[in-house]
Order: structure tokens, then sequence, then C-alpha cells
């Protein structure tokens, strides 16, 4: 009797790490959208995207290490900390079209993370809209990006929210 208990609670397990797994296998990518409407200029919200980061949530520390600024082929490290993890990411700068565009690939043991974000201005307010796309370096971490992709769009939403602020207590 206690080997059957067993042996269905083995197979229920496996049943259960299989289907996380395959979670995986047929959702490679998590893909968002973000947009955030800042009532400053477009050149000033570029500003300011470009050039601070302290509005990225959980932001220690931005390291260029190689290539030019803004330049394509630009290569940075960020680190975040959040929820008491610590996180480094490699950048790299896809395309860049001052102030419209701007697109990156961040990395590391984890993901790959590729971001374009693009603003438009109407009246002096700017609207910036980020498509994001976030792939998993193996199934497990696909799984997870998969079943907890509301986290990552809500800390999305949160760092442009704070860029939204940042940009609009800045002076001209």
């Amino acid at each position: 009797m206690m080997k059957k208990v067993i042996l269905y609670l083995i197979g229920i397990i496996a049943l259960l790490v299989i289907g996380f797994l395959c979670i995986g296998i047929f959702v490679p990518a998590v893909e968002y959208t973000t947009t955030v409407e800042i009532n400053k200029p477009r050149d000033l919200t570029w500003k300011v995207l470009r050039e601070r980061k302290d509005w990225v949530y959980g932001f220690k520390n931005f390291e260029q290490i190689s290539g030019v600024p803004n330049e394509v082929g630009s290569r940075s490290r960020i680190v975040v900390v959040r929820d008491g993890v610590e996180s480094t990411f490699d950048s790299e700068l896809k395309q860049i079209r001052p102030p419209e565009l701007a697109e990156t690939e961040l990395t590391n043991s984890m993901l790959v993370h590729d971001a374009v974000v693009n603003l438009t201005e109407n009246s002096g307010k700017t609207t910036l809209v980020s498509n994001e796309k976030i792939t998993g370096t193996n199934p497990i971490y696909r799984s997870l990006f998969a079943l907890f992709k509301s986290r990552i769009t809500d800390i999305s939403a949160k760092n442009f929210e704070a860029l939204k602020q940042a940009v609009e207590s800045s002076e001209n």
C-alpha cells in the first residue's frame, strides 16, 4: 500500500515537472508593450532616458564597457538589486535614432532581453512605447518567465512610470 502511494506521488511530481518544462518549450519568449504619456517634450524625455539610469527599478550601477556611449555597438554593464537579489546585465545598443528610437539587448546567464523604445511628440508631450521580448536561456527560465509575465510587465510599467516622474521633475 505504501509503495503505491509513493509511486503515485513520484508520478504526480514527474508530471508536474514535465508540465512545467513544457511551458518553456511552447512559450519560448515573453513579449509585451509598455506605453507611457509624459508631459514634457521628446528631447527632454530622450535626454533623461539615455543619460540617467536612476529611474530603473533597483538601479545600483552603470558602467560603460566598450564603444562610444549612444553609438551602435556600444556596450555597458547595468547592475540592479530587486527584492534583495543583485542582477548584472550586459547591454548592447543595437540601433539608435535620437530622439525617437533606441533598440537595446540586455543579456545575462538567465535571459536575453530585447527592447525597442519609440518616442513621439504631440503638442509638447511625449508618448513612449517600449516593445520588449524576454527569452530565457533554457527551458526552466523560459517556463519561469512565462509563469511570471505579469510580474515582468509590472516591473516595466514601474520603470517607465519612474522615468515619467524623472522627466516631469526635470528642468528643460
